[in-house]
């Protein structure tokens, strides 16, 4: 009985896990990074075009872009995204896949 009991535990820990990181190849930056992307109303068409997007906005970022080109390049990149959403977009990818700037996210957006 006992092993039956064991044997049923651990297929519930491992049907319950399994959801909990989503998109297949998405590590648990990126499970969060698109999670709270949907929480925020954006979607997108694909996990793996949003997690690039994501980075590549750190990388605009990075390169000293402003807040304003970052949410221009997006929304030229992805048409019917609006403003709001591509700002959203933008604070999200910092948080999750540069915090260490998002200094300069604030700094830029605001301008």
């Amino acid at each position: 009985m006992k092993p039956l009991l064991a044997l049923l535990s651990l297929s519930a820990v491992i049907g319950v896990a399994a959801p909990a990181y989503g998109e297949p190849g998405a590590g648990p930056d990126d499970v969060g990074f698109l999670a709270t992307v949907r929480d925020a109303g954006i979607t997108y068409s694909s996990p793996d075009r949003a997690i690039a997007f994501g980075k590549q906005v750190c990388g605009w970022i990075g390169s000293g872009k402003p807040g304003p080109e970052v949410v221009q390049n997006l929304q030229s990149n992805n048409p019917g995204m609006t403003a709001d959403h591509a700002t959203l977009f933008v604070a999200i990818s910092a948080k999750y896949y540069c915090p260490q700037q998002l200094g300069n996210t604030s700094r830029a957006t605001a301008q």
